[in-house]
């Protein structure tokens, strides 16, 4: 899930977001469901930084620089790649902030 609502910007709408969450907002889509949280976690913290810079420069611009989900060049695309497996180590240790969250639930009967 999109993360962070400070972020909301153009490329939530190009990718059809309807919303940025955080933990708790994530954790109350359970309520009422007989779902067991068991993970909530962010990811993307590295990504985090660039992505922040991008998102302020739209809104200084204030122009839609949409070129953020096209494939990224061969080179760049391997450092990405590099990127998420190393972050997918470190993911469980509950990293404070990231573009994204993840959770895990279990239904209880």
């Amino acid at each position: 899930m999109p993360a962070i609502k400070r972020l909301w910007g153009q490329h939530d709408f190009r990718l059809s977001h309807v919303r940025r969450y955080d933990r708790k907002d994530l954790v109350a889509l359970t309520a009422g469901h007989s779902l067991e949280v068991e993970f909530v976690g962010s990811f993307n913290l590295l990504l985090l930084p660039v992505a922040t810079v991008f998102r302020m420069l739209e809104g200084f611009v204030k122009r839609d620089l949409s070129n953020q989900e096209r494939m990224p060049a061969a080179p760049v695309n391997r450092v990405l790649g590099a990127i998420f497996s190393w972050e997918r180590h470190i993911v469980t240790r509950r990293l404070p902030i990231g573009l994204s969250l993840a959770m895990i639930v279990r239904r209880t009967l």
